[in-house]
């Protein structure tokens, strides 16, 4: 298999280290990053990329609290030329299951996104690779995620306006199916406020009665700062005047906290509870060096997200 050509510039980010402070949190799991689970007939399924096997694992429970601590298992073995896996994302679609994910050659400038295919409806079985999401133009692209309206089927991701890094912004593009985007990629949000620095990323629907949101990762992810914001989608997702920014971070460091971001939502196995699953950094200044937490979530009167503090 020959891995899709891109660009070829590198871009280098160094962060400081300070003396560990610990923060007191619902810790799943220590030292991971970019959690995905999804809750399906009775199950929590935790997508991740193991960096120690190199391979994309699945684990399954039914307790959410120890979804971390549950057999992996290994769904795919990448080749060679994959490096710099992550922030894989697993959906279901058309009777199969898919795992959306970002790679390179070994450098960051190369980043795209690409789609792996089970075998069948069950989430464990083995997976195939089945294409790079080639947008239009081909740009760097990290994040990505699925939208699926009465309308049809979107991809989402975070990515470059041209070959070079001067900030990411929120892109998004129709799908034909869910391997492949179709027309030119129209971009739907950028970096407007201080809160926000350089950087809008990991993009996640959040969808609730007949209202979507979209909760955005912003700013540095190795610093601090990072947090979360929100766009609310009031009309055709093509069309970036229907994504309305939220002026404030939704979710962002505090006393006890520092860099919580990258965020998933899954619900309880009875639907009677709503989990925001995140990751934090280990202490100030730590960089990447992070952990996964899990904390319960609302709403607010007027349908949007209300997330409380992050613990």
């Amino acid at each position: 298999m020959k891995f899709p050509a891109v660009n070829n510039i590198p871009t280098v980010i160094t962060s400081p280290a300070r003396s560990p402070a610990r923060h007191p949190s619902h810790l799943i799991i220590e030292g991971a990053n970019d959690p995905w689970i999804v809750q399906r007939d009775g199950y929590y399924y935790w997508c991740l990329f193991d960096k120690q096997m190199l391979t994309m694992v699945i684990s399954r429970s039914k307790d959410l609290h120890k979804i971390a601590t549950a057999k992996k298992h290994t769904v795919w073995f990448p080749p060679a030329e994959f490096k710099q896996i992550w922030a894989p994302e697993l959906h279901f679609a058309d009777g199969k299951w898919y795992i959306y994910f970002t790679a390179s050659h070994g450098l960051n400038s190369q980043h795209r996104m690409h789609v792996l295919e089970s075998e069948d409806d069950n989430p464990l079985s083995q997976y195939a690779y089945k294409s790079r999401l080639i947008s239009h133009p081909d740009r760097w692209a990290i994040d990505g995620t699925v939208l699926t309206t009465p309308a049809g089927r979107y991809f989402i991701w975070s990515g470059w306006e041209g070959r070079t890094n001067k900030g990411q912004s929120l892109y998004i593009s129709k799908m034909s199916n869910p391997w492949t985007i179709e027309g030119h990629r129209v971009r739907i949000s950028h970096p407007t406020k201080a809160w926000e620095g350089p950087i809008e990323e990991g993009p996640e629907v959040l969808q609730h009665d007949d209202k979507i949101y979209l909760i955005y990762s912003a700013n540095c992810s190795w610093t601090d700062d990072y947090c979360l914001g929100e766009l609310a989608l009031t009309g055709d997702p093509l069309d970036p005047k229907s994504w309305k920014k939220l002026p404030h971070a939704v979710f962002h460091k505090n006393k006890n906290v520092v860099g919580p971001g990258h965020a998933s939502f899954v619900t309880s196995l009875k639907h009677r509870r709503n989990w925001i699953v995140y990751h934090t950094a280990q202490y100030s200044g730590s960089g990447w060096k992070r952990d996964v937490h899990l904390k319960a979530y609302t709403w607010n009167k007027d349908g949007s997200p209300s997330f409380g503090v992050a613990l």
